[in-house]
């Protein structure tokens, strides 16, 4: 028969569609008191589950004695389990972020690779009622916006959250009635991580000074913001298609004095990084051109009105360069340029302006830094930046859309023309402008 906290899993898991009855679940199992009432909880309401052990060698022999009782453990259960072994420290310094992170990112990861494998529905992970109060007093604690104060979701894509709805104290007592055992990590009582302090410290002082129930209060208020953060999320939508706003370009001058685009510009940067300070340096940035501002993973640009969102690492693809011979020049537009076919050594080769670029401009009589040449030049920062040049060996001889070089130029002894263009000078992504506004 099923325990009173399996009957309010399961209601909790109807409220919010996150299962059909008997679906097949991945569960991430630590084999902390948490985990191991999801896994019998999910066996309970009859899932299929497939269990998942992370081994992230961090704290010696006490990722051993975890790995060895999550195997009894699923051993005696008769549930399948895949062990997964990972060195977290050295993908830590690989990808420059803390040991914490490394961790959520190697087991997220896995958990996906394991349920897509098994083609499963959901991954089940062990969240409950006092993680989320302690990810909402984390989140205040930081400076959260509006989408920090929603907490944790019950269902997030394909992870979902069966225990939101219950507290530890709860899970405890339902692990006592089945009468079975679990491990506990040392480290959760270190004070070192700012997440333990809430727990052992904030939230204990706020039960006993303010008020007994604070985490089903707490919790509350996420429930509260999740749904209101539908509303809210539709006045964006709505907000963005008065601006144009585009996946890489927002235009600060559409309503220069509308007090949402301070609003409009954070939901435009949610998720890359930038911090409070920079995004009101962007808004009062309005007609200045040349400035930029990174984050951890992406780089806005500036160009008047016009900030451009780019990853930091964003490579455009090459253009297509067409050749073919002509007998005379007729195209003068900036996508085209003509060579004498004779001078040159083929293949012709494209790549990016690479720093200390140099060539003869068409008409002048000493070479320039590209760079140089490009200031000169209406294009945004951003096409300065991936502007293309086409040379033949390693010579330059088209700043494509802007100049050619003086070399090799049509002259009266030209017997071969070579025609060379391209369909775009920019070939940045859709929507961004390859001039200044």
């Amino acid at each position: 028969m099923n325990s009173v906290m399996s009957q309010t899993v399961k209601s909790y898991i109807a409220q919010h569609n996150m299962l059909r009855e008997k679906a097949r679940v991945v569960v991430g199992l630590s084999g902390g008191a948490d985990s191991v009432a999801l896994l019998l909880v999910m066996r309970d309401l009859g899932y299929t589950v497939y269990a998942v052990h992370c081994n992230f060698h961090l704290r010696g022999d006490e990722s051993k004695r975890d790995e060895r009782f999550v195997t009894e453990l699923c051993q005696r259960l008769n549930v399948p389990l895949d062990v997964k072994h990972f060195d977290t420290r050295m993908y830590a310094r690989l990808h420059h972020i803390s040991i914490e992170m490394a961790a959520r990112d190697l087991r997220y990861k896995y958990f996906e690779k394991v349920r897509a494998e098994l083609e499963y529905k959901a991954i089940a992970v062990a969240h409950h009622k006092d993680d989320q109060a302690e990810t909402l007093l984390l989140n205040i604690i930081r400076g959260t916006g509006i989408r920090g104060l929603t907490g944790m979701h019950p269902a997030n894509g394909r992870i979902i959250r069966p225990l939101l709805c219950v507290t530890r104290k709860e899970i405890l007592r339902y692990l006592e009635d089945k009468h079975q055992e679990y491990i506990t990590d040392s480290t959760n009582k270190e004070r070192d991580a700012l997440r333990n302090r809430v727990r052992l410290d904030l939230i204990p002082m706020l039960k006993e000074d303010f008020n007994p129930q604070i985490v089903d209060m707490l919790g509350r208020l996420c429930e509260n913001m999740q749904e209101s953060i539908v509303a809210y999320k539709y006045g964006v939508e709505k907000q963005f298609q008065e601006y144009d706003v585009h996946e890489h370009r927002l235009r600060l001058n559409v309503k220069p004095k509308d007090p949402n685009l301070p609003v409009i510009l954070h939901e435009w940067l949610q998720g890359k990084g930038f911090t409070r300070s920079q995004e009101k340096q962007m808004l009062t940035s309005k007609g200045e051109s040349g400035r930029h501002w990174t984050s951890g993973t992406h780089v806005v640009f500036c160009d008047k009105n016009t900030l451009t969102l780019l990853p930091i690492d964003f490579a455009p693809e090459p253009p297509r360069l067409k050749q073919e011979t002509v007998e005379k020049i007729e195209d003068t537009s900036p996508n085209v340029a003509y060579f004498d076919a004779d001078e040159l050594t083929y293949p012709l080769t494209i790549r990016l302006v690479q720093p200390g670029d140099k060539m003869l401009p068409f008409g002048e009589h000493a070479s320039r830094e590209i760079r140089a040449i490009l200031k000169k030049t209406p294009l945004s920062q951003v096409a300065r930046k991936y502007a293309w040049v086409v040379c033949h060996g390693s010579e330059i001889i088209w700043l494509v859309g802007v100049r050619a070089t003086n070399h090799y130029r049509v002259s009266y002894k030209t017997k071969n023309i070579i025609k060379l263009s391209v369909s775009d000078p920019g070939f940045l992504p859709d929507g961004l402008k390859t001039y200044v506004d």
